[in-house]
């Protein structure tokens, strides 16, 4: 039989293993905690970023001219780079109406990427648009854009 001094002999080293352990595992559950927090902000921030990218493009791409006043701006420019956004979106070019090798885009549409690119201080002017070996006729009549359905890169490409 053991003697109640031998059961206690392993006792303290026990016991500040455990005590060991235990603030072991609330450092690594608070590194856990911080860690998850931080790489939810950077991926709330990297998706900031791309939807700013992804806004910007067909700005830069278009090399619009400089303006300080939207008011000021070249209209076409604003159509065109307008018209560039929806092409370079996530819609599906089956989701619009087909003719004659063209794919027509609803006015509507120009007009609110138009808006979201460059606010709504100015009313958009519609109008037929063209560059550099493509141009992006305006159907008054069907109210829409007609651009071609093959692929057309404009002069710059961010």
């Amino acid at each position: 039989m053991s003697t109640p001094k031998q059961n206690k002999k392993w006792a303290k080293p026990l016991g500040l293993l455990v005590i060991l352990l235990a603030i072991v595992g609330i450092i690594f559950i608070i590194i856990t905690i911080v860690n998850s927090i931080t790489a939810k902000a950077e991926s709330k921030k990297k998706t900031e970023m791309q939807n700013f990218q992804k806004m910007l493009v067909p700005v830069v791409m278009n090399d619009i001219d400089d303006f300080d006043d939207i008011t000021k701006a070249d209209m076409s420019q604003l159509i065109e780079a307008s018209v560039w956004a929806i092409i370079k979106g996530d819609v599906a070019t089956d989701q619009y109406e087909v003719e004659d090798g063209l794919i027509l885009y609803p006015a509507t549409e120009v007009e609110a990427k138009f808006v979201s690119l460059f606010g709504a201080e100015r009313d958009i002017e519609h109008k037929t648009v063209s560059s550099a070996g493509f141009e992006f006729t305006y159907d008054e009549e069907k109210g829409a854009y007609k651009a071609p359905i093959t692929g057309v890169d404009p002069t710059y490409t961010p």
